[in-house]
């Protein structure tokens, strides 16, 4: 059985689609057919269903793709293993939005530079589905989002919790610690554009609620550091990522809305096919997954147990 039939197998029942999983390996569709089949005439079986769209994993393929997890986690680590930590070297590229890249990524890019000296960092940011793009285009090895990505073919694995708070300048905010939803929809509302994971998990919990949602704003940008600079400068409110804000800052006062739960996950992605050929950033990852959450814990073989995708 060949390793990689196994991965491309694995990429197939993910992305729900022989010819998405043949785009991330850089081949045909045919091709990656062609292996398909050899790998079911390996097993004696069918192991995926064709006849559905999308692509769903026969009985038999569910019990190869619980095999195929756990054997190439542990080539994984036993390549890595291999490795001395001092004689990898390179460029590691890495993608973050706004929240991830202000709270705990900037202590592990620092402690992974003391553990692999001889590895360049090269740190990206962007909204959370542009860096989702990015990875999946090979721009960067490694992602992290401040929501569940909808690309089912990434792996995607939690790795800290965050909380969204409404600022408002402190020359105009009310007192209290939370703000009625009914006031936060009639005013003057500072926008993230569509890469933003943060607006889009707001606009999704005021729905649930049928609550109102903020008007409409009165200018959009494209960081939270730009959405943190308009509201000092007074020009409306904001939702941002609690990781951006400082105690210190006596510009702007952060509320949470009465009722509301701002809470969310941020997650690191990967492209498996991809960490294949890219041993820095599969070793970042294990990097990352030994101070975060135990290997089994992947959204990504849960969405499959699960048969959807992204919550969006």
């Amino acid at each position: 059985m060949d390793l990689e039939d196994l991965a491309l197998f694995r990429a197939v029942v993910r992305c729900q689609s022989i010819t998405r999983a043949a785009r991330l390996f850089g081949m045909t569709q045919s091709t990656a057919s062609r292996h398909l089949q050899r790998l079911e005439e390996t097993m004696g079986a069918s192991l995926v269903d064709r006849s559905t769209s999308p692509v769903r994993p026969t009985a038999r393929g569910q019990r190869l793709l619980q095999f195929a997890e756990v054997t190439l986690d542990r080539f994984e680590a036993l390549r890595l293993e291999s490795e001395n930590p001092a004689d990898l070297r390179g460029e590691l590229r890495v993608g973050a939005s706004s929240a991830p890249a202000m709270g705990p990524l900037g202590a592990w890019l620092a402690e992974f530079g003391r553990a692999y000296p001889g590895v360049r960092v090269r740190l990206s940011l962007a909204g959370s589905h542009a860096v989702e793009r990015a990875v999946l285009a090979h721009h960067v090895g490694i992602g992290f989002v401040g929501g569940e990505p909808e690309d089912c073919c990434l792996d995607v694995r939690p790795v800290a919790q965050d909380r969204i708070r409404l600022i408002m300048p402190a020359n105009s905010a009310p007192q209290g610690v939370d703000v009625d939803p009914a006031w936060v929809s009639v005013m003057a509302f500072i926008a993230r554009d569509q890469d933003s994971a943060t607006w889009e998990i707001v606009r999704h919990r005021f729905l649930e609620r049928g609550w109102e949602l903020p008007a409409e704003p009165v200018l959009v940008v494209d960081s939270a550091e730009a959405q943190l600079s308009a509201v000092r400068a007074g020009m409306g409110v904001a939702f941002v990522s609690e990781a951006i804000l400082s105690p210190q800052d006596p510009t702007v006062v952060a509320y949470e809305v009465r009722g509301l739960n701002l809470e969310r996950t941020l997650y690191m992605v990967s492209d498996p096919a991809h960490l294949l050929r890219d041993p820095l950033s599969l070793e970042f990852r294990r990097f990352i997954d030994a101070r975060t959450v135990p290997r089994h814990e992947t959204l990504s073989a849960l969405r499959v147990a699960a048969g959807r995708n992204a919550y969006r």
